[in-house]
């Protein structure tokens, strides 16, 4: 049997001492509730009661208590944190909650913020849902102005649970949400909506915080129809959260490339001096750029760049498809495939000459080629986004999701 949980989770707040009179400042009406701000011992708290029609039906009463026992079971940073349920002089039964200081998610978009701020806003959002529904609990109604950033840190707070559900209620259970961010088994039926709602609310959300070439696969599994085939809320900060990792790894990998190349140009120098070879065999003693080609016997299975008369390198035309003119949305995405595709065979080719090897400097030169050919994969791709009329800012984006894509891959090497 649960324990009973109690109407102040706190016991701190004596419903008496808030300050009502000239502190209290009303916020927004909801259709059966209204929001205030008050202070106790100069701390700023919200105020849920219901709307005075409402006030004295039992029914509305236990709903708003469902919402408090609901919140009150919850404890992350990135859920509002729900203090008491009390009735207070002129407002009946109340939720108490922690003042969060901040704008809902749709005002934080409106002011543009940067693609960091969105991502970060994207992989806490994901946790605190995954949290809820470890917990048992499913908000149910989720959408931007349901979700708070705070001013400070511009962090999470996930807000009204006035929908939410957990298995252990039978009564006053609703599968209601809001229709633009609902789940389809939402609308229009008397099914009871569980955390796959949620799931597909929140694919609905990422889609308005990231750009549309950024995962996408990952949107669109959120948004499956059938509820039995989204993903779970725990795979999808999984999934996020690595996202964000690679962003060290594609440093560390570029610069692991660019000391290479420092390496490979201070070593080339040297030896120019005393007429010795570079530390890497080349191919018909020519070299291309500062990265020293592999030995002919490899030659055909892994290089891009091959040498010509003029010793200029130049890359084996593997062309860009024609794209048909669906707009700027469909060339990205058409154009970020090809690169995926290409960037896939460069490493494929170059874990199969790698595994032929036990010589270290040889893999060592494999390496450089696999980073120039790579190299040369998104500039490729950039110069393709260039000519299909993309701004500078957009190229710069789908680049950099493609060194990601490339660098996540790149533990492939080592197996």
């Amino acid at each position: 049997m649960e324990e009973e949980i109690s109407n102040s989770s706190l016991n701190f707040i004596n419903p008496s001492e808030i300050e009502l009179g000239n502190s209290i400042v009303e916020l927004s009406r909801r259709q059966t509730c209204i929001l205030y701000s008050a202070r106790w011992n100069s701390r700023r708290y919200v105020i849920k009661s219901l709307r005075a029609e409402f006030a004295a039906n039992p029914v509305y009463i236990e709903a708003l208590r469902k919402e408090f026992e609901l919140g009150v079971r919850l404890d992350h940073p990135g859920i509002i944190r729900v203090v008491a349920f009390e009735e207070i002089a002129t407002l009946g039964q109340c939720i108490i909650m922690e003042w969060v200081d901040g704008e809902t998610l749709n005002k934080f978009l409106a002011g543009k913020p940067s693609g960091q701020q969105r991502r970060k806003t994207a992989v806490q959002l994901a946790e605190a849902l995954a949290y809820m529904h470890h917990a048992g609990v499913a908000h149910r109604d989720l959408k931007p102005d349901n979700v708070m950033i705070t001013h400070r840190g511009h962090d999470v707070r996930i807000i009204d649970f006035g929908l939410g559900d957990a298995e252990c209620f039978t009564n006053l259970k609703s599968s209601r949400g809001t229709r633009t961010y609902g789940a389809p088994e939402q609308q229009g039926t008397p099914a009871i909506a569980d955390s796959a709602a949620d799931v597909y609310s929140f694919g609905k959300i990422l889609r308005e915080l990231l750009p549309r070439w950024e995962k996408r696969r990952l949107i669109r599994r959120c948004l499956r129809t059938d509820p039995q085939r989204r993903p779970t809320m725990a795979a999808v900060a999984k999934a996020l959260s690595d996202r964000r990792a690679t962003h060290a790894m594609q440093i560390i990998f570029l610069a692991a490339v660019i000391s290479a190349g420092i390496a490979a140009i201070w070593l080339g120098d040297r030896r120019s001096s005393d007429g010795s070879q570079p530390p890497h065999a080349t191919i018909h003693g020519v070299r291309t750029d500062t990265i020293y080609i592999v030995p002919p016997a490899a030659r055909e299975t892994i290089m891009v760049h091959k040498p010509t008369g003029d010793n200029t390198p130049k890359a084996t035309p593997t062309g860009i498809p024609h794209i048909q003119d669906d707009g700027p949305a469909h060339k990205i995405d058409s154009l970020f495939a090809i690169c995926q595709k290409e960037a896939d065979r460069n490493l494929n080719s170059a874990v199969e000459e790698i595994r032929k090897s036990t010589n270290w400097a040889y893999r060592d030169s494999i390496l450089l080629v696999l980073a120039e050919n790579n190299k040369h994969t998104v500039t490729k791709m950039e110069q393709a986004l260039r000519d299909a009329g993309c701004s500078e800012r957009t190229i710069h984006s789908v680049a950099n999701d493609a060194w990601l894509y490339i660098t996540q891959r790149l533990p492939v090497l080592n197996q």
